[in-house]
């Protein structure tokens, strides 16, 4: 057992438990935090990229024709679409922003 002469030397041996415990809590608070970081991130990406049919809906597209024009004309209506071979992924802010752009 640990005996403390006086005042200053028990509230040096608080601080330095206190601080102790602090840093195990907060290495704790980031493990946890970096671990819902690349959770989210994953359920973030996904939600981030939408296929045709999704697009369509988002757009109130109901034509193939149509989103081929706007897969055309993407240069300058400023959605965002990755191609592989013949799937399409479209950027859905980018849907949005289309959106808003064109309200009339």
């Amino acid at each position: 057992m640990m005996v403390l002469k006086d005042e200053h030397e028990a509230e040096e041996f608080f601080n330095r438990i206190l601080l102790k415990c602090f840093k195990e809590q907060t290495e704790l608070l980031m493990e946890v935090i970096s671990s819902m970081k690349s959770d989210n991130q994953k359920e973030w990406d996904e939600d981030l990229w939408v296929d045709t049919s999704a697009a369509k809906k988002i757009l109130k597209v109901k034509s193939n024709q149509k989103m081929q024009r706007l897969r055309d004309e993407r240069d300058f209506n400023g959605i965002i679409i990755s191609e592989n071979g013949r799937k399409f992924l479209y950027y859905k802010p980018s849907l949005f922003a289309f959106l808003k752009n064109n309200i009339s």
